[in-house]
């Protein structure tokens, strides 16, 4: 009995003293660390906290705002018009191409331009020689445009209807889809067409002026043109596109601006100010449902009368990615 209670005061006593050494050993670490360099750790524990109870937002002046044509809106409902994607080619207008030929039997006695020449309308593109009168006379281009083949040399016999060259209109260019049946019912002449090729990122945009009436058997898709603004002279005829097309069928949803949403690590965000601050904006995670040439619905992430950056969220998302920010920060997912 008296050996078990020596052994519970020894193990008691030791206990004791482990338990000194572990504060001195603490006291000495802190004591080793300079006043500036705790307070220095303080605060960096305090702005840790702050900030992820804050959030990531961005700051900017009255001029850097003004800069970046940043404007501010509320959401709310709006029809967005359903969409079908379509595919084809780019493809001159036939009306924006000529051949020349020559008016007569002849001989060439000279040809004045090349394959790629730019010509105006009553250029002499070449000289001819009929051969029953052996009197010369000139061709002259019957419009402005590019000169796309040219058939024929000095000194070549020709006949009336062969073909000289082939001037075109580069810039009279239009989109030629094949649309499926299935939607074909919902698209009618002067709806909007949105038109993009493999080498440019902006969109051409334009409206219908052709539905066949005629359907491929084969594939079951039915010829549908559209004329477009904005082309780019880089596109040329026979390019491959991808088109979306606005149907004619639509409802009212919870939407903003397609221009306002970007995508930030594949995932969608919009800008909204915070109210908190004046000229602090912060990225708020959306989900996205259908959209339209102009308008991208909304559902979640955003409530009706929520303010949001209408304009100028490319030069926010620009701000958070030189400042590496995470735009998860603040927000769940």
């Amino acid at each position: 009995m008296k050996n078990r209670v020596a052994i519970i005061a020894l193990l008691s006593i030791m206990a004791l003293f482990m338990g000194v050494a572990l504060v001195q050993k603490n006291q000495k670490g802190h004591a080793g660390e300079s006043a500036q360099e705790h307070a220095k750790h303080s605060e960096s524990e305090q702005k840790d906290v702050h900030a992820e109870e804050a959030g990531v937002h961005l700051e900017l002046t009255d001029s850097m705002i003004l800069k970046a044509g940043i404007t501010i809106g509320t959401v709310g409902t709006t029809s967005i018009a359903e969409t079908a994607s379509a595919y084809g080619e780019i493809r001159y207008s036939p009306e924006a191409i000529s051949s020349i030929t020559p008016t007569y039997p002849s001989t060439v006695v000279r040809v004045n331009v090349k394959q790629g020449d730019a010509v105006r309308v009553g250029t002499v593109v070449a000289v001819l020689m009929n051969r029953e009168t052996l009197t010369e006379y000139s061709i002259i281009s019957p419009r402005s445009g590019t000169v796309l083949e040219r058939s024929v040399n000095g000194g070549e016999s020709v006949s009336d209807g062969d073909v000289l060259m082939t001037v075109a209109d580069l810039g009279a260019v239009r989109a030629e889809l094949a649309v499926s049946e299935r939607v074909i019912g919902d698209i009618k002449i002067g709806t909007s067409v949105s038109v993009i090729t493999n080498d440019e990122s902006v969109p051409m945009r334009g409206k219908v002026t052709y539905i066949s009436p005629e359907m491929d058997t084969q594939t079951r898709k039915v010829t549908v043109r559209a004329t477009l603004t904005g082309m780019n002279k880089r596109v040329r005829p026979g390019s491959f596109i991808a088109g979306t097309i606005e149907l004619n069928r639509g409802s009212s949803a919870l939407a903003v601006p397609s221009e306002s949403i970007v995508m930030i690590d594949n995932e969608p965000i919009v800008f909204v100010p915070d109210a908190d601050e004046k000229g602090a904006f912060k990225p708020m995670g959306v989900k996205t449902g259908r959209s339209s040439s102009t308008y991208t619905e909304i559902l979640s992430g955003l409530q009706a009368n929520d303010s949001f950056v209408k304009t100028g969220a490319f030069a926010l998302k620009a701000e958070m990615v030189t400042a590496n920010m995470d735009p998860h920060a603040g927000h769940g997912h």
